[in-house]
This record gives structure tokens, C-alpha cells and sequence, in this order.
């Protein structure tokens, strides 16, 4: 057994077909193009049309065009780079471009660069949605993709979140540090005034002026214009006493003094000293808050606070009193003195001056009397630009205290939230304006506590308005589009490898690529296998009549007709070389050999009736002959560098022989074929015995025969035996025969499976075809190790 790659011929195989083709009638390989005296292709409508070139060519009444003395377009390609002949053929006015598609080609450039991506995206779309799992790989990726992204963004936005509200605490803290800070501040001017009435000789005796209230010599008591009660008075007659000039002048220099050092002459916008607890000494007496608001201290001037049924006042100056140095606070009070919108706080603050004994609940107490201060909160938080600067941050504040109250019929004591600041209402124009008047809960603000000594405890809520989630909603938008971005690269690439992995399975059968992938050799042995070869007839003269690209045209019309053909029946498409096309049955998916020859024949039938009504688009005819041949071949990959599936052994020659000794719309097959179609399995061939007997080179003359078409179909048996022709024989020849029987199954042994296997009922007959049987399998077993497993299973 020979072995070569196709095409496997020698010099002399070469000669016989061009013998072949000049018995046949067909053009030599030497015909040529006719060509003017310019050395140009002569046009078409000058010379004969390619289907009357076939029909002359066929009856035996063609002419030669080529003459001794003219040179052609072959000659003119050898001649490239000699120093007589500098001129490109393919570059020759018959190559050219129309002129006006070139001078449109700078315009037509983007239009067709355009169309080709185009054409590609179909092209992939289409594939996506052939292989469905490409969608769903697809799907996966953008849904994993988004749940990802979308998932880290929240857990960065909650990262963001929880330092925006760690930086709110911080502000918190901070603020309520700095508010009972500046509060502090704000008290030390009322410090300076106690000590001022401390040191003073015009106000140190101001209460023995006054008196205990119901002493001896003391002032008396009256009805006042705060008095609720006509059973009691609550008030002093205090004129002439405390509307002494000395007195008042005094009392506004210690004021004037204490504002000029301290710098907090709006902000303290009155204050008050009472001897014994009467209000005696004002200043200012009247401040104007604009609009129409007019504070005025007069109706107050005389009051004994502590002689009143005000239960406030009373706890306000019993817990000065008993705890000196004490600030105690009021407010903020949001309407003051009947004034709504101004927002005030007030001190109070004992006076203690050894050597005065003022009654208090039967008590004696060295107490000058107290001093008060009225802060207008408003213009202090104003002053410290606290409400800009959280706009800037985005916070909202408020700052508050729980004072205790105790009800003094019941005793029972409860707690009031009483707030000492909040932040302004922001700008309308600001972005979070809508978020302003939302309530402080826990969940949306941060409390930070804070105790003073003089101010009591003090706590600072801040809420933030800022939620990243809702702020950064586009994250999430940009997620799913990134995702989406990703999933159609994964998609692009997922069709770019089926697209590949289609195209390699085309070029070579999935297990040699397997093959090739793991590093192995591809080689592989079929026992039985049925080979076409078809090429076109008068190929050789149409090639010198038509343009390079026509050509190729033309077999890429009629070979993806015949590529069609190959799937619909089964067969493999081993290639094409020029105008050769050759197909396999049996290899390399493995079948019995009479289905593969079948199959085979009916791809070889239906091509020639297809040849029959062929047409190219340019209206070419088109005829073609075929050969089929049967046997043994070896296939497999030789070398690296763009690697092929080729099939090697004398059964391709043959079939190569096959078609070269054929004729047009002709399909001749080896004897082997013939006997394989006899038993094909369903179909029933005509097969006609060819009269001349045809002399192969190395095979000698041969009996071949014709395969004219289809007689009809074959019916199975309910036994599963075919119906078997009436002629069959036993075949003699010992390869052939081990051949058959190496297909044939242990259980059908003595049964009539083909024309190569008779049936037999001699046990001497039937133990032989056993040992044939054995000996092969056993054979192959030992020269392929893997194979062991296949005969196991037969």
C-alpha cells in the first residue's frame, strides 16, 4: 500500500490524465487565452462563450485557439522579471477596476467599511442566537456583573455614609463643646458684675435701704403691675430708693465698663441687680429689637420675687442661693416679654457679701441679693457664624437640655426638653432645602452629650441630610451600563470562539483537534471507506478565458452548492484543489462500509443532477465528472504550520484515477464500490458494467462500472436481515473477504450480511470466518492499544 498526499500524483499519472483529456476531447493543459497583438486578453464578445466551448469541447469539434507564433497569458507569467518583458499581468488593464469605481473608491471606502462591520455584527448576532448558550453565558456574566457592582457601591456608599456620620458626631461633640464654651463666655460679664456690686461702696449697702421683707424700717409692701393677686404683694415702693441718681449712674458705669472689656454689648442686652431680691437697677431700661419690639424693664421694678406666688423665680433663687457661684438659666425663651421671634436667655447669679442677713424660709443668709443678665441667644449664635458653616457641611443642629420639673401639688417629677439652639432654616436655592424641615430622630441624627457646671447638661444633635445612596443613584446606572459593556465583550467573545471552533471544525473532525490540543500525533486507520472525486471538465480552457476573480467566483458558486450537498448527506468534505473536489464516507465517523459507499453515491448523484441545471450568476455552464473508489486509507495530520486533515493510500489514488478516466456528467466507480452499493442498506443503485475495459497505471486494466442512478428502495426484514439480491457470491479474494467479516458482529455469524459475507450453515466454515474475525481484532489490538476497548465492545 502506497502512501502520499493528496493530490498523490507522479509525472507520469500527470500524463495519462492530459491523455485522458485529449481522448476525451477536452483541451489540453496548454490551451490558451487568445490574445491581440498588443498581448491583451482578447475580449469575450470576441471569442467563444464558455458554455459553447464545453458543448464544442464535448463533441469532439474543438479548436485550438493557441498558436506557435503567439505568446499567451501563462507564457506572459513565466516571463515576469525577465529584462524583455516588465509587465505585471495581473496589473493588466483586463484586472482593472472600472474607472469610475476608482475614482468613487476614496468615497466608497467608508461606506463599505461601514456595511462590513455591519455585516459582521449580523453575522455574530445571528451565530448568539443559533447557540443559545451564548445568551445565557451572557446573561449570567451581566446579572453576576451588576449584583457585584451594584453591591460594592453600596457598601462603599455605607463606608461614606458611616464616616459622614462619624464626622456628624464629631460635629456634634465638638459644637456642643463649643456652644457651652462661648455660653460660658457669655455669663463672665454677669461674674464681673457681681464682683463689681462686691466692691462697690455706692451699691454696697443698697439692701439695708430696702429691708427684709415685713421688717422693721423696711420698705413697705404693695400691689404691683404683675400682681395676680389682690390677697398678695408682691411688690416694694421703691421710689426714691432705687431711682436714685448716684445709684443709677453707678450701676450704668459698671454696665458700660463691663460691655467695653468683654465686647458684648449685643449680644447681653440688659441687666439687673435686686438687693434682697427686688428689682431695683436696670440698664439699659429699653432696647428696641426693631419691628416694633420694645423691651421695657419699668413695670418690673419693685418685684420680690421670692415674696411671689412666680414658683419658677422661687426655685430659681433657692437654688442660687443655696448653690453660690451657681449660674442658673433660663431659656432660651422664643417670646420674651410678650415679643415672639426674639429668642433670649437669662442668668441668674447670687451675690454673697458677708455681714447681710437676708431672711430666706426662716433662715439667715449672708446674701447680698442676686444679679441677672439677659443674653439675646439670636445675635450670639449669629456672631459665631455657627448656621453657616453646618449649611456648608450639610447638617442640621439643635442643641437642647432636659430640665427636671417637679409639679408642686403631686411632688411627681417629670423631664422637658428645652432647646437652647437650632440651626436656621436654609436657603431655598440650597440643593437639600426639601430635607430642612424633615425631624430629628435617632435614626437620621447623631447626639453627643455635654455637661456644665454652670449651664447643666447640655445635648447636641446633628443630623445629616446627606444619603450617598440617593445621592449617587447614577452609580447604579453606570453599574448596570459598565455590566452591560462587559456581558457584550464576553458575547463578542464567546461567538468569536464558536465562530472559530465552527470554522476548525470544518477544516478537520472534533477528534483530531482534540488531538492536536493535547499534543498528539493525529494518525488513525479505517478499514473501509468510500472516496468521490469530481473536477470540471474543460477547466483548464476556461481559466485562460476568465479572470482570476471570475474563476474563483465561479467554484465558490458551485462548491458551496455541493458543500450543502455534503451535510445534507453525511459525507466529509476532505478539500478542494483548484477544480478537484473530493468527499469520504466512512471516515471519520465510522459506519459499515455499504452505508458509507451509499452514502457516497447519492452526494455523487444529486451533484451531477445539480451540475445538469447549474448556472453560475454571470450565466457560465458548468460540467463536471466524478470517480469513486473503495478500500483501505490512512489519515491524519502532517505537520504544524497550518495543519490539514489529509487521507493517504492507494485507495485515493484510485479514486483519483477513477475520475480522470471518467466523462463528463459521468460517475465511474471501482469494483469494490460496486459491490458495496449492491448491498447498500436502502437504497437500490443502477450501476451499469462500463463496456471498454480501462488501463490504470499500476493497476492494469481494470473493470470498472457506471452509477446511472437510483432503481428504488430496499425493505428491512422484521428480523433486522436485509432482503438480500438473489446473485450474490462468495468473494475469494482473502482481503476483501477479512475485510467484510471484520464488520460483521459475533452474533451474526453464518448470516448473509452483504454480497462479500454469504450465508452458511458449515460449522467448518463458520469456525473459520471466527478465527478471520479473532485474528483481526486481535491484530489491531496489539498494533493500537486503544483499540482494545473497541473489540471488547464488538
Amino acid at each position: 500500500m502506497t502512501q502520499g498526499h493528496f493530490p498523490d500524483f507522479t509525472l507520469d499519472q500527470l500524463e495519462s490524465m492530459q491523455q485522458g483529456r485529449r481522448a476525451s476531447g477536452e483541451a489540453d493543459l496548454d490551451s490558451l487565452a487568445p490574445l491581440d497583438a498588443d498581448q491583451k486578453v482578447v475580449p469575450a464578445s470576441k471569442t467563444k462563450s464558455v458554455a459553447s466551448t464545453y458543448r464544442s469541447s464535448h463533441t469532439g469539434n474543438t479548436t485550438s485557439t493557441a498558436s506557435g507564433g503567439k505568446r499567451n497569458l501563462w507564457s506572459d507569467m513565466t516571463q515576469i522579471g525577465h529584462a524583455s518583458t516588465q509587465k505585471d499581468v495581473w496589473n493588466d488593464d483586463l484586472y482593472k477596476e472600472d474607472e469610475d469605481e476608482e475614482s468613487s473608491s476614496n468615497c466608497l471606502e467608508l461606506k463599505y467599511f461601514l456595511r462590513g462591520i455591519m455585516f459582521e455584527f449580523m453575522h455574530r448576532l445571528r451565530t448568539a442566537v443559533k447557540y443559545p448558550r451564548i445568551l445565557l453565558y451572557t446573561l449570567l456574566v451581566f446579572a453576576a456583573l451588576t449584583i457585584g457592582f451594584i453591591f460594592m457601591i453600596r457598601v462603599i456608599c455605607d463606608n461614606v455614609q458611616q464616616r459622614l456620620e462619624l464626622d456628624a458626631s464629631l460635629e456634634a461633640s465638638q459644637t456642643a463643646s463649643w456652644f457651652a464654651e462661648i455660653f460660658a463666655k457669655s455669663l463672665i460679664p454677669l461674674r464681673s458684675l457681681q464682683q463689681a456690686i462686691k466692691h462697690s461702696p455706692v451699691l454696697h449697702d443698697l439692701p439695708y435701704k430696702i429691708g427684709n421683707f415685713g421688717a422693721e424700717g423696711s420698705l413697705p409692701s404693695i400691689q404691683g403691675p404683675k400682681s395676680t393677686n389682690p390677697d398678695v404683694n408682691d411688690y416694694r415702693d421703691v421710689s426714691g430708693v432705687c431711682d436714685d441718681p448716684a445709684l443709677v449712674e453707678e450701676f450704668q458705669s459698671l454696665v458700660e465698663g463691663i460691655n467695653t472689656n468683654f465686647e458684648f454689648e449685643d449680644v447681653i442686652i440688659t441687666y439687673r441687680a435686686a438687693p434682697y431680691g427686688v428689682y431695683c437697677l436696670t440698664n439699659p431700661t429699653t432696647v428696641d429689637f426693631g419691628g416694633g419690639k420694645v423691651l421695657n424693664t419699668g413695670p418690673e421694678m419693685g418685684w420680690d420675687a421670692i415674696h411671689s406666688e412666680d414658683t419658677k423665680m422661687k426655685n430659681t433663687l433657692l437654688d442660687i442661693y443655696h448653690n453660690r457661684n451657681h449660674v442658673n438659666i433660663w431659656g432660651p425663651i422664643n417670646t420674651f416679654m410678650g415679643m415672639e421671634g426674639v429668642h433670649v436667655m437669662c442668668g441668674h447669679l447670687a451675690v454673697e457679701i458677708p455681714g447681710f442677713n437676708y431672711q430666706l424660709d426662716g433662715e439667715d443668709k449672708s446674701i447680698w441679693g442676686f444679679v441677672m443678665a439677659f443674653i439675646q441667644w439670636s445675635n450670639l449664635k449669629k456672631k459665631s457664624g455657627i448656621d453657616a458653616y453646618y449649611i456648608e457641611k450639610g447638617y442640621s443642629f439643635k442643641l437642647f437640655r432636659t430640665d427636671m420639673v417637679i409639679d408642686p401639688e403631686s411632688g411627681a417629677t417629670s423631664y422637658k426638653e428645652v432647646v437652647i439652639a437650632f440651626s436656621e432654616p436654609w436657603p431655598e436655592d440650597h440643593k437639600l432645602h426639601s430635607t430642612n424641615d424633615e425631624p430629628f430622630t435617632d435614626d437620621n441624627s447623631i447626639k453627643a452629650s455635654i455637661s456644665k457646671e454652670d449651664s447643666g447638661n447640655w445635648i447636641m444633635q446633628v443630623k445629616t441630610h446627606k444619603n450617598i445612596r440617593e445621592e449617587l443613584w447614577y452609580l447604579n446606572i453606570i453599574a448596570v451600563v459598565v455590566s452591560f459593556i462587559i456581558a457584550c465583550m464576553v458575547a463578542a467573545n464567546l461567538t468569536e470562539k464558536t465562530l472559530n471552533k465552527l470554522l476548525l471544525y470544518k477544516i478537520m473532525p472534533t477528534d483530531a483537534i482534540n488531538k492536536l490540543n493535547r499534543g498528539q500525533t493525529v494518525i488513525e486507520r479505517y478499514n473501509i471507506v468510500t472516496i468521490f472525486f469530481s473536477d470540471i471538465v474543460g477547466f483548464t480552457k476556461m481559466s485562460g478565458e476568465m479572470k482570476p476573480i471570475q474563476v474563483m467566483k465561479m467554484l465558490n458558486e458551485l462548491y458551496m452548492q455541493f458543500d450543502r450537498l455534503v451535510e445534507k448527506h453525511g459525507v466529509y468534505k476532505v478539500e478542494t484543489i483548484g477544480d478537484a473536489y473530493m468527499v469520504v464516507g466512512g471516515a471519520p465517523h465510522r459506519i459499515p462500509a455499504p452505508e458509507a459507499a451509499q452514502k457516497v453515491a447519492l452526494f455523487a448523484l444529486e451533484a451531477m443532477e445539480l451540475v445538469k441545471s447549474f448556472k453560475t450568476t454571470d450565466g457560465d455552464k458548468v460540467l463536471i465528472r466524478a470517480g469513486i473508489a473503495s478500500g483501505p486509507v490512512v489519515a491524519g495530520v502532517v505537520g504544524k504550520a497550518m495543519p490539514r486533515y489529509c487521507f493517504f493510500g492507494d485507495t485515493v489514488n484510485l479514486a483519483s484515477r477513477m475520475e480522470s478516466n471518467s466523462v463528463q456528467l459521468k460517475i465511474q466507480c471501482s469494483d469494490l464500490t460496486y459491490r458495496f452499493l449492491r448491498d447498500a442498506p436502502q437504497y437500490s443503485f443502477k450501476l451499469e458494467q462500463r463496456e471498454d475495459i480501462v488501463d490504470l497505471k499500476g493497476k492494469g486494466l481494470t473493470q470498472t462500472y457506471w452509477i446511472s442512478g437510483i432503481t428504488g428502495t430496499r425493505s428491512k426484514l422484521l428480523t433486522g436481515e436485509l432482503e438480500l439480491s438473489s446473485n450474490m457470491k462468495e468473494v475469494d479474494d482473502p482481503f476483501v473477504q477479512s475485510m467484510a467479516l471484520s464488520e460483521q458482529k459475533w452474533t451474526r455469524i453464518g448470516f448473509p450480511d452483504s454480497s462479500l459475507v454469504s450465508a452458511t450453515s458449515d460449522d467448518n466454515t463458520m469456525v473459520n470466518r471466527l478465527a478471520a474475525i479473532l485474528e483481526y481484532r486481535l491484530s489491531l489490538a496489539l498494533n493500537n492499544p486503544g483499540a482494545i476497548s473497541d473489540v471488547v465492545k464488538k
